[in-house]
């Protein structure tokens, strides 16, 4: 009995240690950061019906303890998230925490003549014809990120692929994930590295997902081919334990521009995401006739096309934060979308965290504005507006994991 209890005591002992140092680890400069704003409730700052979640905190506890290898969260959103300043804060904080497994997710953005993240560049001299999940107007459907792009000139096409290592991070990778698809007929990709050397030639026929591992790790690929190519994206990889953080974000995008995307499904799997985030509604909160109801029903479709395509992970969905409408008054109909969400979360047992809340709700928007955190259009935010959002939502998800933890040594003693 004496020997059995010094062992209760000492495995305490090392999970307090150990959950303590994850505790300070994980919410590092996020608390930091919050507790400088009084417009953020704190003690709201947490996940609603955080139950749901408790296969990925599972995960999230194993990997933490060095017993799995990769967890993939997959991110889906617009504007907010198509810069990665919000969702780059997310992702560095979990990666600083618990492992950088790599870049994740990368979309030809710039080639689609629109803003790209910080931390890669996508380049092509060639001509190419864009299409969006909002696009209505489609000569193709659009894949994965949200955003694909045709070469539509005559010329041999390439394209060059480059990571930038920021916050301490080291985003070189050594397998990357081609999403391709042949326009006509089956046709070859060289891709070689920033010395030159071809490192695999791979056959374009009738699928979309290449997988490539490297001879070493790289921050740069060129990928040269000669066919009017349908290029999804690229997900880059490490040979690394930890998270990959995946964000599809789409400006202008709403529920609907997704739900009626299904090649964007189709290859959704392949990600095996273990969590997936919505943080969509800002621009349904652009419309005056817009509905709680019709919000629950977008939600309603695409929960009902992950599972078509065999993606049951859980699913955590972010309510806007406040905005503007048209620059003047506060938005009242964003009230009707965090409403809709809401109830759609309860519907369909999902967790929510209720970010329009935890920053005081309708009017809010001024506090960002008088910490300098908007943008002129007021419906964007500045970089450390999104930064500061990025921390919230992260700093959401680590107050319920930290809960769980909890829980669950409470449950086994």
């Amino acid at each position: 009995m004496m020997k059995s209890s010094k062992i209760i005591v000492i495995s305490c002992l090392i999970y307090f240690l150990v959950g303590t140092n994850l505790h300070v680890c994980a919410q590092g400069s996020a608390a930091t950061s919050l507790s400088a704003f009084s417009f953020i409730n704190l003690q709201r700052d947490t996940i609603t019906n955080a139950g749901v979640l408790d296969a990925f905190f599972a995960k999230l506890k194993l990997l933490s303890d060095g017993k799995a290898e990769v967890i993939n969260i997959v991110h889906i959103g617009d504007s907010h998230t198509q810069a990665d300043f919000l969702t780059g804060e997310i992702r560095t904080n979990l990666q600083k925490s618990f492992g950088n497994a790599g870049r994740g997710l990368v979309a030809p953005l710039r080639l689609a003549g629109t803003n790209e993240p910080f931390n890669y560049r996508i380049s092509s001299a060639n001509t190419w014809q864009k299409i969006y999940v909002k696009s209505l107007t489609r000569p193709f459907e659009p894949g994965l990120a949200g955003v694909s792009v045709r070469k539509s000139d005559t010329m041999p096409g390439k394209i060059t692929i480059k990571t930038q290592n920021k916050d301490s991070l080291d985003y070189s990778f050594s397998k990357i994930t081609l999403f391709c698809r042949n326009d006509s007929t089956p046709f070859e990709v060289n891709i070689s590295d920033s010395t030159h050397h071809i490192c695999s030639s791979l056959k374009i026929t009738s699928d979309t997902v290449y997988p490539v591992n490297l001879n070493a790790a790289t921050n740069q690929l060129d990928l040269e081919f000669n066919s009017r190519a349908i290029i999804d994206g690229f997900v880059l990889r490490n040979q690394n334990s930890g998270i990959v953080y995946h964000t599809a974000g789409v400006n202008g995008a709403h529920f609907s521009d997704f739900n009626r995307s299904s090649v964007f499904f189709k290859q959704m799997p392949v990600l095996t995401p273990d969590l997936i985030i919505v943080s969509l509604g800002t621009n349904e909160g652009v419309s005056y006739r817009i509905t709680s109801q019709m919000i629950v029903n977008e939600v309603d479709k695409l929960l009902k096309s992950l599972a078509d395509q065999g993606v049951f992970c859980p699913v955590l969905l972010v309510t806007p934060f406040d905005n503007y409408y048209r620059r003047k008054s506060f938005n009242k109909y964003l009230k009707t979308v965090n409403t809709g969400l809401i109830d759609a979360a309860k519907k369909n047992g999902l967790a929510y965290l209720d970010a329009y809340q935890i920053t005081g709700g309708y009017g809010s928007a001024a506090s960002w504005r008088r910490n300098g955190m908007f943008g002129r259009d007021r419906v964007h935010y500045t970089q450390a507006g999104y930064r500061l959002q990025g921390n919230i939502l992260y700093q959401g998800l680590i107050n319920s994991f930290n809960k769980w933890c909890s829980q669950s040594v409470s449950a086994e003693h």
